[in-house]
This record gives C-alpha cells, sequence and structure tokens, in this order.
C-alpha cells in the first residue's frame, strides 16, 4: 500500500555547528511529505526503487533558496556481511552534491533489522524544483539476497 502526506507550514529553529561546517539556522519549514511502503523488495545488485519519486519546489518568494531534510527508515531482512547500499539522489537545476553521502552501506551481518538514516540537500535555488529518488541494491555481483520491508520517507522543505 503507498500512501502520501503533506503537512503544512509551521517554523522551527535548528543549528548545526562544527568546525568548518555550514550552519542552518532559523529555516522555516515549508512543506513535509510523508511516504510508507509495505511491500517485500526483493534486492539485486541492479537496483530497486524503494519509493516512486517525490517532485519537490523550492518557491521563488524563498530568496535564499531551500534546503531538504531527507529521513528514510527502512526494514531490512536476510542481509549478510556485505549488508545494503542505499543511494539518495536529488536531480535539479544547480544543485549542488547531497550531504553527508549519496550512497551508504546499511550493517553488514546484522540479520533482521530496522534503520533510520538521514540526509540534507542545500541550496536548492529559489523557484526550482528537485527530484528525490531512493533506491536499495546490493553491493556486489555474488552478494546473497536480502529484502527492504516496512520502509518510511519524509522528506522535509525548509526556506533558508
Amino acid at each position: 500500500m503507498k500512501q502520501a502526506l503533506w503537512i503544512g507550514t509551521l517554523c522551527i529553529v535548528f543549528a548545526t555547528v562544527a568546525d568548518g561546517q555550514e550552519q542552518a539556522l532559523s529555516l522555516t519549514l515549508l512543506k513535509t511529505s510523508i511516504r510508507t511502503q509495505n511491500d517485500i523488495l526483493n534486492l539485486s545488485q541492479n537496483g530497486t526503487q524503494a519509493f516512486l519519486p517525490t517532485v519537490v519546489g523550492c518557491p521563488a518568494t524563498a530568496k535564499k533558496g531551500c534546503t531538504l531534510e531527507i529521513d528514510i527508515s527502512s526494514q531490512f531482512l536476510s542481509t549478510n556481511d556485505a549488508g545494503v547500499l542505499i543511494t539518495v539522489t536529488v536531480s535539479g537545476s544547480g544543485l549542488p552534491g547531497i550531504d553527508p553521502d549519496a550512497t551508504i552501506t546499511v550493517c553488514g551481518e546484522c540479520g533482521d533489522s530496522t534503520s533510520p538514516f538521514q540526509w540534507m540537500q542545500r541550496s536548492v535555488p529559489a523557484g526550482t524544483k528537485a527530484t528525490v529518488t531512493v533506491e536499495f541494491r546490493m553491493p556486489s555481483a555474488g552478494s546473497t539476497t536480502a529484502q527492504a520491508a516496512d520502509r518510511i520517507e519524509t522528506i522535509k522543505l525548509f526556506r533558508n
């Protein structure tokens, strides 16, 4: 079953402060998209789309642009020492790379587990649209199979 929910506007303040890192202060939450999937995905080396692509628009009125926070949580079944790779891609005009990295490795040798992960896309230009895609795959040929089951995608759009 596929479900999507958009939650309206509210203002929040958070900060990420570390030496040499960008700060995000007084961002205004504009929109939240929440999707759930409860079907079983059989994962392979070729990759499997975990959710339908999500298009998010940064309004033209956001003069300093926008920031996306992308949260993924998934139950992984029958993983082995090779683990599972999660790739989050944000495509659109004039976007820098996603933080921390587009692809991360999820637990090797952890059996059945549920894990949350988070990414941030900075510098989405005002008046543009960004498309978020999420893919799960096995890291190499010869990896045993694994599955993804219950999963949640939350995308928050902030005005900078």
